[in-house]
């Protein structure tokens, strides 16, 4: 490894090590419920959304409403990445303006966001990471 590769990591451990105790006070205030520097900016965002989602803060989340809460998250994420993918040409910030993506490489990608797969398309037998397969 280069002696700046080196340094990159020597200086990501002392960042790191800088930051541990503030932000690890601040996580141990909001976990905590007690007051923090952002609560007079957020607060008001946090109820808000709170009020508009239908959320109580003080009830207490039972597994099974997580679960249909991570289910509802999963099924919005693939609607929304399929959508972007087969609508990708009507939107912005496409600078190679490039093409729909076809429905069945579309739903395939999408797919494999929700449920946390990478698989290659294309002539691959396995499922594969980047450095398995030429094609992803």
């Amino acid at each position: 490894m280069s002696t700046w590769g080196w340094l990159q990591i020597g200086l990501y451990i002392v960042i790191l090590l800088l930051l541990v105790k503030p932000l690890g006070s601040y996580m141990a205030r909001v976990y905590a419920g007690g007051r923090t520097m952002w609560d007079p900016l957020l607060g008001p965002v946090e109820r808000l959304t709170y009020r508009w989602f239908g959320i109580r803060p003080d009830d207490e989340m039972t597994w099974t409403r997580y679960a249909i809460a991570f289910m509802m998250l999963s099924v919005v994420g693939l609607i929304a990445t399929y959508g972007f993918e087969r609508l990708q040409q009507l939107l912005a910030w496409n600078p190679e303006h490039l093409g729909a993506v076809p429905p069945d490489l579309a739903f395939s990608t999408a797919s494999s966001f929700a449920t946390g797969d990478l698989f290659c398309v294309g002539s691959c037998d396995r499922p594969s990471w980047p450095w398995w397969c030429s094609r992803c």
